[in-house]
């Protein structure tokens, strides 16, 4: 009767008890959570002042990965992430949570922590930004950073992400990245 987009549009259409009628949207990332194809990473690590840590992620042979992150601590951080690193090792897999709980999805992309002794020979450098202030433990800001508009990381595509402790103190430092793949 009706074809697949007018199928699509119908669904829409929501009847409320008294018979009125009004047209329902979702937003295009919260219906990738319904589908059960939308996940997330998340990290919470303590890193000694003027250390690094290393997260990264490789986007899956047939898929791209459109990704947000964000990243929150005290005191200042500096970002910068790498393209194409060589590694001498993939360092420890870390484990993808499906917001939608009964979801089956399996996703092609797979994140990494990294220690120094697993990174041969960095990338090129893709972003370069400091966030975050202070560096006096005693009176040290929170800091965030992140890109809140997503990212589109083409099929195999290796990013490996450098945060530094600039804060003068060691901290704790929270990673997520909320992403989903497409083809």
């Amino acid at each position: 009767m009706y074809n697949e987009t007018e199928q699509r549009v119908m669904k829409g259409i929501k009847i409320d008890a008294g018979g009125d009628a009004s047209y329902g949207t979702i937003d295009y990332i919260h219906n990738k959570v319904h589908e059960g194809k939308m996940l997330f990473v998340t990290k919470v690590v303590t890193v000694a002042n003027g250390d690094d840590y290393y997260i990264r992620h490789i986007s899956g042979a047939n898929k791209y990965m459109h990704s947000q992150i964000e990243v929150d601590s005290i005191g200042a951080w500096r970002f910068t992430d790498y393209l194409d690193t060589t590694y001498t090792a993939d360092g420890v897999e870390i484990e993808q949570v499906n917001r939608k709980t009964d979801s089956t999805y399996v996703p092609e992309v797979k994140f990494y922590e990294q220690v120094v002794g697993n990174i041969d020979v960095l990338g090129t450098q893709r972003l370069d930004f400091a966030f975050g202030s202070g560096t006096n433990p005693a009176k040290a800001t929170s800091g965030s950073g992140g890109e809140r508009i997503e990212s589109e990381f083409a099929p195999n595509t290796d990013l490996l992400v450098k945060l530094t402790n600039n804060s003068g103190s060691e901290q704790l430092l929270t990673i997520k990245f909320n992403y989903y793949e497409e083809e």
